[in-house]
């Protein structure tokens, strides 16, 4: 105990002999106050007196000046070294006057940190205080004893104190709107007396109680302009928004600017329905339908075609109004298959023309052969096929079976005898044939026609293959 006290006086003395500052090397210890550049009107805030390149630092004392019109000093606590003893933290006005030391060369500290923290509270006043050091001293203890280490003591440094208010944000009109996105635009005017922390915007629909962030920024920001693409939004529909900006003294808002989102523009809209949707026919008539809705819809001129590629075969003008039906019936002079199309214009009484093209088949003859077979019992074979889409379950069905061999020529030619309809409305028409051949591939095919008055109209061909 008694040396921990003789050490304490040695310090103490040591510091009344160094209260000068000792010259010292540009790169070696030092001394000095680090403080926020700006502090709010009432605001405390601290300042931290730091040391640097020291080596087994043992005791530090400093004085500390500031403007006591400016600044109150409100209290002084140690840093490092770490355990210290404070024999000196007098607050008087315009001076902090500080001293430490260590009782335990265990307790030394090498480095560079903060040795003291002085916290301070802006008064009321605007303006600048300077807080600068003097009567430094550094004191060290190592294995060969104890002394004062030479240091620089740094440039004092300045407060300002200034009135921060909320900062001065002018919410702009919003660009490049479409449906369902905007770009909201802001400005911060006055950051307030410092820069702001964070600028966002706030919308909502109109209407809507509850705003909602975008385009939020942590930063630091001073005056200029910021604007956030907002996306997601409703066709037609009317936003409101406002620019935000933050500082110390809390947000500042622009006035609430409103737009709406645009609309797609309203045109007349026509559906083209045709039924049946394939194998037309003289007696398979083609039903088209047409129907307008939008605007001008009530009183619509309609123009209806039937093309062959690009040449009108047939045409038809419906009464004005928002729909019409049109039964058409191809002639029998048509190709037998063809593919033809339906062109419909529909022109409102203000606004553009709309056309639309719908593609159908043509049929030309009610007959159709489906399910052709052969089937082979030695050398005899029985080709059978159904004929469909009868105008009606009494109409007698006339074909004739030709087979060709290999080569192309013909080994079979038969007409068929009229078969009885089955319960379907179909008829079954059946050949059996024997053609002791040479070995090949053989083609059979079936042709069918109408009997109503004489011949009337003939049937799609249908063939197949067999092997002999």
């Amino acid at each position: 105990m008694l040396r921990k006290k003789t050490f304490l006086f040695f310090l103490l003395g040591l510091m009344v002999m160094l209260c000068l500052a000792v010259p010292a090397w540009a790169n070696g210890p030092s001394i000095g106050p680090v403080t926020p550049a700006t502090v709010n009107i009432n605001q405390e805030f601290d300042v931290n007196v730091e040391v640097n390149n020291v080596i087994n630092l043992a005791a530090v004392e400093f004085k500390l000046s500031y403007d006591p019109n400016i600044l109150e000093a409100l209290s002084v606590t140690k840093g490092v070294p770490a355990k210290a003893m404070v024999f000196k933290d007098d607050i008087t006005t315009g001076l902090v006057w500080f001293a430490s030391t260590i009782t335990n060369q265990a307790d030394v500290y090498t480095g560079s940190d903060v040795v003291a923290v002085v916290k301070f509270r802006a008064k009321e006043e605007v303006g600048s205080s300077t807080l600068a050091l003097s009567n430094t001293v550094l004191g060290y203890w190592d294995a060969s004893g104890t002394g004062a280490i030479p240091h620089n003591i740094l440039p004092a440094a300045t407060v300002n104190v200034v009135q921060i208010v909320v900062p001065t944000v002018q919410t702009n009109a919003a660009t490049g709107i479409t449906t369902n996105s905007a770009t909201l635009n802001g400005e911060i005017t006055n950051t307030g007396g410092e820069n702001c922390d964070q600028r966002k915007f706030q919308y909502r629909q109109q209407g809507a109680g509850t705003w909602i962030d975008a385009g939020v920024q942590t930063g630091t920001f001073g005056t200029g302009a910021f604007s956030f693409a907002l996306t997601g939004l409703t066709e037609g529909t009317g936003y409101e928004y406002k620019a935000m900006a933050h500082n110390s003294a809390n947000w500042g808002e622009g006035s609430v600017v409103q737009f709406t989102t645009n609309s797609e523009p309203q045109v007349l809209d026509i559906n083209i329905n045709l039924n049946p949707a394939e194998d037309i026919s003289f007696t398979r008539p083609l039903t088209i339908t047409g129907t307008a809705t939008g605007p001008g819809a009530d009183n619509v001129a309609w123009q209806v075609e039937i093309k062959d590629g690009d040449v009108v075969i047939a045409s038809h003008t419906p009464a004005n109004g928002p729909n019409f039906t049109w039964e058409y019936s191809p002639v029998e002079g048509l190709p037998i298959v063809g593919s033809y199309s339906v062109r419909v214009v529909a022109t409102p009484e203000a606004g553009a023309p709309v056309e639309k093209v719908v593609p159908f088949n043509i049929y030309n003859y009610p007959l159709k052969i489906t399910d052709l077979n052969i089937v082979n019992n030695g050398a005899t074979h029985t080709l059978s096929g159904t004929v469909t889409n009868l105008e009606n379950s009494s109409q007698p069905v006339v074909g004739i079976c030709q087979v060709t061999g290999p080569d192309g020529s013909v080994v079979f030619l038969e007409p068929a005898a009229q078969i009885t309809v089955d319960a379907l409305g179909s008829q079954t028409i059946v050949f059996t044939f024997n053609t002791p051949q040479a070995a090949g591939t053989y083609k059979a095919e079936l042709f069918i026609w109408l009997l109503n008055d004489g011949i009337r109209t003939v049937g799609t061909p249908k063939d197949t293959t067999f092997l002999i």
